[in-house]
């Protein structure tokens, strides 16, 4: 703040009483001066012989030695002062004025800080929203979906650790974290998941334990410490299968509007991509499924048992493949009528899943024909379950209206061996068998 110089200080003083002797503690009271300034100031008026003192008790006390000046000259010295007074107050209100528009600009560029970030935030957001769009149209898998989202994230949203807990037979948990986080932290924000998933979702069996079905390390570290800030939401993998999206942050810098209304959207996309996947899935099963009987359809078989042959061959491991018919179905299709028929074709296809291992191949080849892939079998143990499916199929009785039908089974067996060169010669030997066993009398096992 600006003040009227020393010398202008003092000789206001001194006017104010210019009758009157004052003293060295007035003039340093009054003028806010220090005593050797003062007395500095009073010395150069002495010597100006401007000054008249007087001596008492040992003090010198000051007037100004008006005698001889005239009044118009008193009059402009204080009319000088007084201006430079007012020039002091304006120059005040100016200061003033000033800093209140520093702060008014430094708060302007804090706004617009805070706008630029605001818009590059909502850039970065649209940014990962046209990525996980497009992660969604190719990805066939949820934790396929769940890696890339999350990793594009980053890019939007500053966290540490991401979790995804969606609760099927088990909860299954996915996380994503960067690197250094210790152990007890990450189970820590799997506990808050937990929690909070039980609260919003008003599911307190929650605390079952949890199923890690994936967790991804980043290379970027994360800052030493505990979590200090989370944000999260839900979302529906299926109308049956809730799910919850959580964000944890290790510095203390909580999670901003425009970073939830993210991680909102991503929760909508998540559960956009779970549908579009499930029904990719249900198109791809359709695909490869019979309709009648719910077992592979001939499409797949085909893709199927090239690869088994190439393993096979590759590995030198045996390999057998048994084609089915059902004797005289068109007497059944003809005698009961062809809705009758196709619940023996179902009821036979059952019949022959439940004799099956899970790594056998099942598939209807065509009309009333089937085949079975057997992967490391030989040719001795296919026989057996060959027999098996024989005499199952002779002795079931297929449910009628009123009536029960029965029906039999012609089978043509054959092993692979090193003079086959494709898949097609070992379908064609055991077709070949499954003729021979038709014109035999049926009914029966056929094998090379």
């Amino acid at each position: 703040m600006a003040v009227l110089k020393p010398p202008l200080l003092l000789l206001q003083a001194l006017l104010r009483f210019p009758n009157e002797f004052v003293s060295e503690k007035y003039l340093v009271q009054e003028t806010g001066l220090h005593l050797r300034m003062v007395r500095k100031i009073l010395n150069r008026l002495n010597l100006n012989y401007l000054l008249v003192t007087e001596h008492r008790e040992g003090e010198t006390y000051y007037r100004l030695k008006l005698e001889g000046i005239s009044p118009s000259l008193l009059k402009l010295i204080r009319e000088f002062i007084l201006e430079e007074e007012i020039i002091i107050q304006n120059y005040e209100k100016i200061e003033i004025r000033h800093k209140i528009l520093k702060q008014q600009l430094e708060e302007k560029e804090k706004e617009e800080f805070k706008a630029s970030a605001r818009t590059e935030t909502f850039v970065n957001s649209l940014v990962f929203l046209e990525e996980i769009s497009s992660i969604i149209l190719r990805s066939q898998t949820f934790p396929q979906v769940f890696k890339e989202t999350f990793r594009r994230l980053f890019s939007a949203v500053n966290y540490d650790i991401g979790i995804t807990a969606i609760l099927e037979n088990k909860l299954n948990i996915y996380i994503i974290h960067k690197s250094s986080i210790p152990k007890e932290t990450i189970e820590k924000s799997i506990m808050l998941t937990k929690e909070k998933m039980g609260l919003t979702l008003s599911l307190p069996y929650l605390l079952q334990d949890y199923n890690i079905i994936e967790e991804i390390e980043e290379i970027e570290s994360a800052p030493p410490g505990k979590i200090q800030h989370s944000i999260g939401t839900t979302f529906q993998k299926d109308p049956m299968t809730p799910g919850y999206i959580s964000l944890f942050r290790i510095e203390d810098e909580p999670f901003l509007a425009d970073e939830k209304q993210v991680l909102d959207v991503l929760s909508t996309q998540m559960a956009l991509a779970c549908q579009n996947i499930t029904a990719l899935q249900k198109i791809q099963q359709l695909a490869i499924t019979d309709d009648l009987t719910g077992i592979y359809n001939k499409r797949y078989f085909k893709q199927a048992f090239a690869k088994e042959f190439e393993r096979a061959k590759r590995y030198n491991v045996p390999l057998s493949l048994m084609m089915m018919d059902l004797d005289f179905f068109k007497r059944i299709n003809d005698k009961y009528g062809h809705q009758l028929g196709d619940v023996v074709l179902s009821e036979f296809a059952a019949l022959v899943l439940e004799m099956t291992r899970s790594t056998d191949i099942f598939a209807r080849y065509g009309g009333e024909e089937f085949s079975l892939i057997l992967p490391h079998t030989p040719l001795n143990s296919s026989i057996e379950i060959a027999e098996r499916i024989r005499n199952r199929v002779e002795t079931y009785a297929f449910p009628g209206e009123e009536f029960t039908i029965h029906c039999t089974v012609s089978i043509g067996l054959a092993q692979n061996k090193e003079e086959f060169q494709s898949p097609d010669e070992l379908i064609a030997t055991a077709d070949m068998n499954l003729y021979k066993a038709k014109t035999k009398g049926r009914n029966m096992v056929i094998f090379s």
